[in-house]
């Protein structure tokens, strides 16, 4: 029994990944607002830029994760599409 990706239908996963990035770039810009405060309050600037730099290596990972599915969905239907 074979299974083969019928090319005329589309990703289901997409809307949903687009959505994620949106939802979360709007939810980091908060995040790094609440940890620069909270981290210039217990420790200065110091404290600020770590909560700040955390901010950022969770957001960059999120987005890498959202951003690569998204870019590999373009060749669903392809042969290639299981090893892009």
């Amino acid at each position: 029994m074979t299974f083969e990706a019928d090319a005329s239908r589309s990703v289901t996963s997409a809307p949903l990944l687009r959505a994620t990035l949106v939802w979360s770039s709007a939810v980091a810009v908060l995040l790094a607002v609440i940890a620069g405060i909270v981290g210039f309050a217990v420790s200065g600037t110091d404290g600020m830029w770590s909560g700040l730099v955390g901010v950022v290596v969770a957001t960059v990972f999120l987005g890498i994760t959202g951003l690569s599915i998204l870019i590999s969905n373009r060749w669903f239907g392809d042969p290639l599409y299981v090893p892009i």
